[in-house]
């Protein structure tokens, strides 16, 4: 999920099929520890393969 959108249609899915959320920086700066491409990739990495 980008973190600019609403949780709501997300979250009641996850609740409805068991899976997890994931909000993830879509460019560089969308967070403030996503400072670079390849940090940033590294965070959506890490956060996918910590929900599953």
């Amino acid at each position: 999920l980008e973190p600019a959108y609403s949780r709501k249609a997300a979250d009641l899915v996850a609740k409805r099929t068991g899976a997890k959320v994931v909000v993830c920086p879509i460019s560089v700066g969308g967070r403030k520890d996503a400072e670079d491409y390849l940090t940033m990739i590294d965070l959506i990495v890490n956060s996918v393969s910590k929900a599953m």
